[in-house]
């Protein structure tokens, strides 16, 4: 809840506002803090880093495709592909600051790796693995690994990642256990 005073979520204020949709909200954080770099002041690099975000969403239908109904990993690694093309040389997504783009896709690689390592999934078992061989191992996806590498080892990352916790895959949701 945002723009009220302080009251119970469960009967907030007339006066606030709910925002849920985390590509929304990463926006919306951004532009309270225009200082904090999360979304660029150049027009170029924000148009960059929401162009992306745009990108990312694209990789969701795939990876639903592929985990929950069990279908060939092929569009989801295609799309996966897409977005380390997109990926700067080095650093962060489009440079060497942290921004929004960062932000939505963090969340999205950590459960890649956890499911795909752990063979989460209603594919055919030993598929979780090979998938997460190509992308955190190969050397096709090596620039996908080194930003990996960055986005994990930050302490915002460690701190809301719960590696430990495994998702099991039924046929209509995700139960983590």
């Amino acid at each position: 809840m945002y723009g009220s005073p302080k009251s119970d979520p469960e009967h907030p204020s007339p006066e606030s506002v709910k925002l849920a949709e985390s590509l929304v909200l990463v926006e919306f954080v951004a532009d309270l803090y225009p200082d904090s770099g999360l979304l660029p002041k150049d027009p170029v690099e924000r148009a960059r880093v929401r162009s992306f975000i745009e990108v990312t969403t694209k990789v969701s239908q795939p990876f639903v495709a592929f985990l929950y109904r069990g279908e060939a990993p092929d569009n989801f690694i295609a799309a996966v592909a897409e977005i380390q093309e997109l990926l700067s040389p080095s650093g962060f997504a489009v440079g060497d600051r942290f921004t929004i783009a960062d932000a939505a896709l963090a969340p999205f690689l950590g459960r890649w790796e956890l499911f795909f390592r752990n063979d989460v999934g209603k594919y055919v078992e030993g598929t979780g693995p090979r998938v997460y061989q190509e992308l955190f191992q190969s050397e096709r996806f090596a620039r996908l690994q080194k930003y990996f590498a960055n986005i994990s080892s930050r302490q915002s990352f460690k701190n809301s990642f719960d590696s430990v916790r495994l998702p099991h895959v039924r046929a209509d949701s995700v139960k983590w256990c």
